[in-house]
C-alpha cells in the first residue's frame, strides 16, 4: 500500500491565484468572481509612485509601464484612463522600455480605497498591443477626493536655514542644548530604477519617514547628482516626501547605482537628519549627451567622492574656545587633496587642514566669541578640495552623519560637546560582525553582473553605519549601503567594464563601519570563503539591460478574458540565490541557521503557500524588504542530525498576484552540519555501502504529478454544477489497482469558519472501471476505493491517471479564502 501526502500539503485558492504544483494547491472562492487581466503581455508590467498613503487634491501620482524590451516604440493606442481621468497628454516615452503618465488628483475625482484605483490604458506598436487594467505591483495607494490638502512646505524649505533668534543669549543657561534627535527617513529611492537617463529626462525621488511624520520640511540643501532640487520638494501624504530632479546636458554623468542624493530634513520640533545615499539599491545611470557612453566626471563638484563627512563632536553644545573636527573620507583613499576654500559656521578653516591616512582628512574649527549661534544639526560646513594636479576634486555643503552638535557664543553658554576629537579610525574594535559573505559566491561576474555583500551583526546591533569608505574590488559602494533587519546589512557591487578582473576568491573588500557609540571596525576579507570570480568585457550591459529579452508575440493581446484571473499572464517569482547563515560548521540544539534568499525581481509580497520548512522543521518567513526574505531555524533537541551540506529546505511561496514557485536546495555550496544532541552522531562517518536489486515490486511510486483546474469559483447552493473542479495528474504503481482519497474540512482564513468536507466533495476518474463518482463521507477518512483499469500512457512507469475532484458549496457559506489537507492511497 501506498500514501501520498507530502506532509500537509495545503489546498489554496484565491480569485487570483494559480495553482502551485510544488506546493500542491487546490481552492477557491465560494462566490462568484470576474476581475481584468493585470496586463497582457508577459513582456510588461504596471506600476503606481506613489505606492502607498493617500493622494489629495492637487497632488500626483506618476504610473509606469515597464516593458522587457529596451526599444521604446510603444505609443498610446486611445484614451489612457486613471481614476476614470484621461491622463493621455501627459504620456511620456522615456529610455529602456520606460513609458510614464502623470494622473493629478482633483477634488471632484472618485474616492478610492487602498489598492483600488482603476486604470485602463493601451499602448501599442503596431504589431503587439498591450492592455493594462490593473496594477500589478500590489500598491496600496489610495484617493480622498474630498478632502483638501493642507499647503505644506511646498516652498523647498525657504528659510529653515536661518539660525533661530532669541534663545540661548542671556549668559549661559544652556537653552540650546539639543534635544534627542526624534527624526528618522528610512527609505529613499529613485524613479526610474534602472536604465539610463539622459538630458531631459526627469526622475522623482521618494524619502519616507520612519515614523510617518508628516511634518517634515527641509532643513537644508536638497541635492540630486549635485544639483539643488529644493524647490521641487513636496510633502505628498502619510509620511512621503519627493523632489524632482531634471537632467542637464551639462550633468555629471554616471555609472549605475552612482547617482549622488544629499538632503537635509528638519521637523518643528528642531530635529533633523541628512540623507546622504538611496536606500533602494537602483542601478540608474545617466548619460547626459545620450552618446552611448557613461563618462564619471574627474573633476567631481560634489560629495560624491568624499563617502562621509563627520563631526566630531557629534553631539552636545559648543561654547567659545571649543573645537569642532570635520572629518573627510575619500571613499578611493585618495592622499593627494590639499584645501581650497574651506569654511565652518562661516569661519574659513582652511589653514587647519591635515591629511591625516588612508584618505581621511581634517579641518578644525574653533568657536569665536563673535560667531554665529546654532541649533542641533545646523552647523554649515562649505568646502572645496583639490588634488595634486590642482583640478577640483570634490565640493561639499553638509555633514553626511546626522549629527546633533550646536553652538552658543553666548558667555557660558557650551557644554563643550561630548564625544573625542580622535580620528575615527583611532577607535577601531573588534568587529562588529559574525560573517561577511557574498551573493553570489560562485561563478564569475561579467560586465553589468552584480553581487550583494552581507555583513550579520548579532541581531541586536542595529545601529552600524559606515565610518568611512566601502569598496568592492576598488569600487566605491558606500551609496548602495544598506541596514536591513536584526543586525544584518548589504552593499551591492556592479561589475564595469573597466573593473579588475580577479581569479577565484580574490575579490577584494575593503569598509570602515562605525556603531553610535562611535567605534569603529573594518573589513578587510570575506569569511565565507567563496569562489566567485570577476571576468568583465568590453561594453557588457551598460545600457540598463539592453536586449536581454523580447516580449512575447501573440497569446493573450485582447485584454480582459472575464472569470477569474487564472488565464492571467503574470510576472514570475524567480529565486536568484538560496544561501545559509552561518555556512559551515556543526550546530547544535539552540543554535540557529539563517535561510536568506533574493526574489531576482524585487518583490516584496511573497508569502508561505503551504509548507516552509528547514530540517523538516516548519518555519515562518521574514520580509526584509527589497526582494530579500529570511526563514530562521532554531535546532531542537530532537532535530534530525544532518552532515555537512546536506541540512534539506522546502518552502512553497507565492506572491499576491498569484504566480507561485517553491525553493527545495540551496544555491552554491555549504558545509554547515547539525548535530542536535551535540553527541557526535552526524559529524562524522565511516564505511561504504552495500546495494540489492528488487524485483517483483512495483514499477513507480505513488505520486501526484501535477494538478489542473477546470472551475475556480463556486456558486453557494448551486451544487457540483457550480462548484469547484480540479484534475489531479497522478501516477500509480502498475500492480495496484485500489485508489482512494481523503480530505480535512476546508477552513476560512479567518481560522474559525469551515466547510465540512464530507458530504460535500466527490472523486471519480475516467481510468476507474465505472463513472460513478465516489463520495468523501467524512472529513480526514479515506473513501471507498476507485478501481483502477486504464492507463493514460502505457509506455510511462507506473499506471498515469487522472482523479477528478469536485466540492460543492453550501448555502449560506461565508465568502472568502478557504484550505485544507488531502492524501491519496493505493493497493
Amino acid at each position: 500500500m501506498n500514501y501520498f501526502s507530502m506532509g500537509k500539503p495545503k489546498i489554496v485558492r484565491k480569485v487570483f491565484s494559480a495553482l502551485a504544483i510544488g506546493a500542491l494547491v487546490i481552492g477557491g472562492f465560494s462566490s462568484l468572481a470576474s476581475t481584468s487581466r493585470v496586463y497582457a503581455d508577459a513582456g510588461f508590467s504596471a506600476s503606481i509612485v506613489p505606492n502607498s498613503g493617500t493622494l489629495m487634491p492637487d497632488q500626483s501620482a506618476d504610473i509606469y509601464f515597464q516593458d522587457s524590451s529596451p526599444s521604446n516604440d510603444f505609443a498610446l493606442a486611445g484614451a489612457c484612463t486613471v481614476n476614470g481621468v484621461d491622463v493621455s497628454g501627459t504620456y511620456q516615452s522615456l529610455t529602456d522600455g520606460l513609458y510614464r503618465v502623470i494622473y493629478t488628483a482633483s477634488s471632484t475625482d472618485p474616492s478610492r480605497a487602498a489598492g483600488q484605483i482603476p486604470l485602463n490604458c493601451t499602448l501599442s506598436n503596431g504589431s503587439t498591443t498591450v492592455a493594462f487594467t490593473q496594477f500589478a505591483d500590489g500598491n496600496t495607494l489610495a484617493i480622498e477626493a474630498a478632502t483638501t490638502t493642507p499647503p505644506g512646505d511646498t516652498g523647498g524649505g525657504t528659510g529653515t536655514t536661518t539660525p533661530p533668534t532669541g534663545g540661548d543669549t542671556g549668559g549661559g543657561t544652556g537653552t540650546t542644548t539639543p534635544p534627542a534627535t526624534g527624526l528618522s527617513m528610512n527609505f529613499a529611492g529613485i524613479v526610474p530604477t534602472s536604465g539610463t537617463i539622459s538630458a531631459g529626462i526627469t526622475t522623482d525621488v521618494y524619502f519616507t519617514a520612519a515614523n510617518d511624520e508628516t511634518d517634515v520640511m527641509l532643513g537644508g540643501a536638497c541635492r540630486v547628482n549635485n544639483i539643488d532640487v529644493s524647490a521641487t520638494f513636496q510633502n505628498l501624504s502619510g509620511g512621503l516626501y519627493r523632489v524632482n530632479y531634471t537632467v542637464g546636458s551639462g550633468d555629471a554623468e554616471r555609472q549605475a547605482g552612482h547617482i549622488p542624493v544629499s538632503c537635509a530634513f528638519q521637523n518643528p520640533a528642531g530635529d533633523t537628519t541628512t540623507v546622504s545615499a538611496f536606500t533602494d539599491g537602483n542601478t540608474l545611470a545617466i548619460d547626459a549627451n545620450n552618446d552611448g557612453l557613461v563618462t564619471e566626471p574627474t573633476n567631481n563638484n560634489g560629495v560624491a567622492f568624499m563617502s562621509t563627512v563627520t563631526a566630531d563632536p557629534n553631539t552636545g553644545t559648543l561654547g567659545i574656545g571649543d573645537h569642532l573636527d570635520v572629518l573627510m573620507q575619500e571613499g578611493n583613499h585618495q592622499n593627494d587633496f590639499t584645501a581650497g576654500t574651506c569654511t565652518v559656521n562661516g569661519v574659513n578653516v582652511a589653514g587647519t587642514f591635515a591629511n591625516l591616512t588612508d584618505g581621511l582628512y581634517r579641518v578644525r574649527y574653533t568657536v569665536g566669541a563673535g560667531d554665529t549661534s546654532r541649533a542641533a544639526g545646523q552647523i554649515p560646513v562649505d568646502c572645496t578640495l583639490h588634488n595634486s594636479t590642482g583640478q577640483t576634486i570634490s565640493t561639499f555643503f553638509g555633514f553626511t552623519d546626522s549629527n546633533t552638535a550646536a553652538i552658543s557664543v553666548a558667555s557660558g553658554g557650551g557644554t563643550g560637546g561630548t564625544g573625542t576629537t580622535t580620528p575615527p579610525t583611532a577607535t577601531t574594535t573588534t568587529s562588529f560582525f559574525t560573517s561577511v559573505s557574498a551573493v553570489p559566491n560562485t561563478g564569475a561576474l561579467d560586465t553589468g553582473n552584480t553581487m550583494d555583500v552581507y555583513f550579520q551583526a548579532p541581531a541586536t546591533m542595529n545601529d552600524i553605519t559606515l565610518g568611512g569608505a566601502c569598496t568592492v574590488n576598488g569600487v566605491n559602494v558606500a551609496g548602495t549601503f544598506q541596514n536591513l533587519t536584526d543586525g544584518l546589512y548589504r552593499v551591492n557591487y556592479t561589475v564595469g567594464s573597466t573593473d579588475t578582473a580577479r581569479a577565484a576568491g580574490q575579490i577584494p573588500i575593503r569598509c570602515l563601519f562605525q556603531n553610535s557609540a562611535n567605534a569603529t571596525t573594518s573589513v578587510t576579507a570575506f569569511t565565507d570563503s567563496n569562489t566567485l570570480a570577476i571576468s568583465p568585457t568590453t561594453g557588457g550591459d551598460t545600457g540598463g539591460g539592453t536586449g536581454t529579452t523580447t516580449p512575447p508575440t501573440g497569446g493573450d493581446t485582447g485584454g480582459s478574458t472575464g472569470g477569474n484571473l487564472n488565464g492571467t499572464t503574470t510576472s514570475p517569482i524567480t529565486i536568484s540565490w538560496v544561501t545559509p547563515t552561518p555556512d559551515s560548521g556543526t550546530l547544535h540544539q539552540g543554535a540557529h541557521i539563517l535561510a536568506y534568499f533574493q526574489e531576482a525581481h524585487n518583490m516584496t509580497d511573497l508569502a508561505i503557500d503551504g509548507a516552509c520548512r528547514i530540517n523538516n522543521v516548519n518555519i515562518g518567513l521574514e520580509n526584509l524588504n527589497l526582494g530579500l526574505y529570511r526563514l530562521d531555524y532554531t535546532i531542537g533537541l530532537h532535530d534530525t542530525d544532518r552532515a555537512a551540506g546536506t541540512v534539506p529546505i522546502f518552502c512553497a511561496l507565492r506572491n499576491s498576484a498569484g504566480a507561485t514557485t517553491s525553493i527545495s536546495s540551496w544555491t552554491g555550496s555549504n558545509t554547515v552540519a547539525v548535530d542536535a544532541a551535540d553527541d557526535g552522531i552526524g559529524t562524522s562517518s565511516a564505511g561504504g555501502s552495500v546495494g540489492g536489486d528488487v524485483v517483483g515490486g512495483s514499477d513507480a511510486p505513488l505520486g501526484v504529478t501535477s494538478i489542473d483546474q477546470v472551475s475556480g469559483t463556486a456558486t453557494a447552493g448551486a451544487g457540483y454544477e457550480h462548484g469547484w473542479v480540479w484534475v489531479l495528474h497522478v501516477t500509480v504503481p502498475s500492480n495496484e489497482t485500489s485508489l482512494s482519497a481523503k480530505f480535512s474540512d476546508w477552513t476560512h482564513s479567518n481560522g474559525t469558519t469551515r466547510i465540512p468536507a464530507g458530504g460535500n466533495m466527490r472523486i471519480s476518474s475516467p481510468q476507474a472501471n465505472t463513472s460513478t463518482a465516489v463520495d468523501i463521507t467524512a472529513a480526514n477518512t479515506y473513501s471507498a476505493p476507485l478501481i483502477l483499469t486504464g492507463d493514460m500512457d502505457s509506455s510511462a512507469p507506473g499506471r498515469q491517471i487522472e482523479i477528478r475532484v469536485e466540492m460543492k458549496i453550501p448555502q449560506s457559506t461565508l465568502n472568502g479564502s478557504y484550505t485544507t489537507d488531502y492524501g491519496i492511497k493505493s493497493s
